[in-house]
């Protein structure tokens, strides 16, 4: 055993006294102390309060053999010296500091001691950092129609502040703060957005979704604080409906004299999609002899292309078929379409001039003259008059034959009758002039034959 020699001075001398027993720790306790301490402790802090004794009545101060940062000691009283703190604390960085190197000590002599008891010092938290999302907004595309519980985004929350041990770290709890309020499409689970039950329909209106997504800390020491994010759902359309017309059969009837580029019929079908998938392209696929009609790409209004002709055309009934695509789905309608006839033909006299010569006495109802006329209108009836140069003494049947119907007057020995015809179906009219001679018939007693 280790002897220390004190002097005293007595009496102008110095007298040797003999140290006899060591410094010891009272604080801390046999077994070790823990404490803790916030992460955000100011300094000069005091931690612990470590306390000596010493039985020869020396102070007794603490000496590390180990590194305290960012601990030190400063005096309180003779045997007690403070553990304060000299530096900043960072829970996240190190949160636990166990010194078993400290030695009580004399104040003079720092190799003469014993050694303290272990000293625990946790760092407790505190919630110094807010939630944060990565990217804080995100942008994301989804079709409709998806079932319920489909991922439309992960969500990626983290927080810098660490949680002790056990606790949940990050952000304990991500909630929809806004944008989906009425009949919510969507919500979190597992950190990550789905789908609901509440079915998404583009033509209904759910185009675009704008959520406003909070993110809570773990903090349960402290305030919790709260992140946010935006996410931006663009909702794309799914052709999901087939263009659909009102029947899937029409019927009309086109005069022939209808003019080339007429609108003649609307096939305008419907699409439930809403544009670009609902836009619709119309096609005469079938049925479009002579090529007959087209119709607008974009409208479904069909129009004539060519002159009609009820008499000379090949057809007279079209079985039109038209088709209108959407962005991926086609449905089919027929047009039937009658060409009737139209009264679009002048009556047709072959010759327009004739002359006649007939003997005055030519008997009552004897043709004279024969009217020939043709109307290409097919079931078209003529109808023949003579409008004039008659004189009472001639008239002309249903068939065109001009007879006599009076006696002529005799008299001079040539007389000469300007008939004019007219020949019509009903609307076209035509004239035929008819010029009849009559002669006076010669006798023989008339001429005497010279002697």
């Amino acid at each position: 055993m280790l002897l220390l020699v004190s002097f005293l001075v007595v009496l102008g001398s110095y007298i040797p006294i003999l140290n006899a027993a060591r410094p010891r720790c009272e604080k801390p306790v046999p077994g070790g102390e823990t404490v803790t301490v916030l992460e955000n402790a100011t300094l000069n802090y005091i931690v612990f309060t470590y306390e000596g004794s010493d039985r020869d009545y020396h102070r007794v101060i603490f000496t590390p053999r180990e590194t305290i940062s960012p601990f030190f000691f400063d005096g309180k009283s003779v045997n007690e010296e403070y553990f304060k703190l000299n530096d900043i604390l960072d829970f996240e960085t190190k949160n636990q500091f166990i010194f078993t190197n400290i030695y009580a000590t004399h104040v003079a002599r720092s190799n003469i001691g014993s050694l303290c008891p272990p000293l625990t010092v946790n760092v407790l938290p505190v919630n110094e950092f807010t939630p944060v999302f990565d990217p804080s907004v995100l942008v994301v595309n989804v079709p409709e129609g998806l079932p319920e519980d489909t991922t439309v985004a992960i969500l990626n929350c983290t927080d810098g502040d660490k949680e002790p041990t056990g606790s949940p770290e990050g952000c304990s709890q991500i909630i929809i703060q806004s944008g989906d309020n009425v009949h919510p499409r969507f919500k979190i689970t597992n950190k990550q957005i789905v789908t609901t039950n509440n079915a998404i329909n583009y033509d209904t209106g759910d185009v675009t979704f704008t959520l406003i997504v909070a993110g809570i800390d773990s903090s349960t020491l402290d305030s919790q604080k709260t992140g946010s994010m935006a996410i931006i759902i663009n909702i794309d359309p799914v052709n999901v409906s087939m263009p659909s017309f009102q029947d899937l059969s029409y019927s009309i009837s086109l005069p022939e004299s209808t003019p080339v580029f007429k609108e003649v019929f609307d096939v305008n079908a419907t699409d439930r999609n809403k544009r670009p998938l609902g836009d619709l392209a119309y096609k005469i696929t079938d049925g479009n002899a002579a090529d007959t009609f087209m119709i607008c790409q974009t409208t479904g209004k069909m129009f004539l292309k060519r002159p009609l002709d009820f008499e000379s055309d090949d057809s007279l009934v079209y079985y039109v078929t038209v088709t209108a695509t959407d962005d991926r789905l086609t449905s089919t309608a027929v047009v039937n379409v009658t060409i009737t006839d139209v009264n679009d033909n002048v009556p047709i006299c072959t010759p327009t001039y004739q002359d006649v010569t007939i003997d005055e006495k030519t008997s009552i109802g004897k043709t004279v003259a024969s009217i020939n006329c043709t109307d290409e209108d097919a079931g078209s009836v003529l109808l023949y008059r003579i409008t004039s140069g008659d004189c009472d003494r001639f008239q002309i049947t249903p068939s065109g034959d001009i007879i006599v119907t009076n006696v002529f007057a005799a008299g001079n020995i040539v007389s000469t009758f300007h008939l004019k015809i007219q020949i019509s179906d009903g609307f076209f009219e035509s004239i035929v002039w008819v010029s009849v001679n009559t002669i006076k018939p010669i006798c023989c007693e008339t001429f005497k034959i010279p002697e």
